[in-house]
């Protein structure tokens, strides 16, 4: 068959839809990701600004959840947060708080460690620090830095699926064109 000007552009046609197509689908990922990873990333910056402040630690545990991975439900994983309550006072008023992080994450190493920590380091009713937002008093947090080791992967993910949405653009732009 001999290529003709028409069926060069059906051709670019049919690969347009198909292009279009991966576009769509890597753009629910786009924003999915994206979410995530504001979502983790937006309190530490918004708490950035917020005051230090003693606290009085008033309970601290360490809260287990139970996981299996995906392909076999016998390999059974214990994952870590610390649960906490401690009180505050600010131009005269107390407040309780017991957000340690931004990211209500389990885990098997950084939370772990956070959770001993203030399991066995810190006593009952022993200062420790924590940050609170000048604009509402009853919001604080002890841990403001954002935990990287915990959103690596989604981070990782989002950056692939912005590259893909590029990508697709790229070729729909610039390399099917049609005329």
């Amino acid at each position: 068959m001999i290529k003709t000007p028409g069926n060069r552009n059906d051709g670019i046609k049919s690969a347009r839809k198909g292009v279009y197509f991966v576009l769509f689908i890597v753009s629910l990922f786009v924003l999915i990701f994206s979410n995530i990873v504001i979502q983790r990333v937006s309190g530490s910056l918004n708490s950035s600004d917020w005051f230090q402040v003693d606290a009085k630690l008033l309970h601290a545990s360490i809260e287990e959840r139970q996981g299996t991975t995906s392909n076999s439900s016998r390999t059974k994983y214990t994952y870590y947060s610390p649960k906490i309550l401690y009180e505050y006072k600010v131009e005269d008023q107390f407040y309780t708080g017991n957000r340690v992080s931004w990211l209500k994450k389990f885990d098997d190493g950084y939370m772990l460690i956070k959770a001993k920590e203030f399991k066995y380091k810190y006593k009952y009713n022993e200062l420790i620090t924590i940050y609170v937002n000048p604009e509402n008093h009853a919001d604080s947090t002890v841990l403001r830095d954002v935990a990287w080791q915990n959103i690596k992967i989604v981070l990782i993910a989002c950056i692939v699926f912005w590259l893909l949405f590029w990508g697709c653009i790229y070729l729909l732009v610039c390399k099917l064109k049609t005329k």
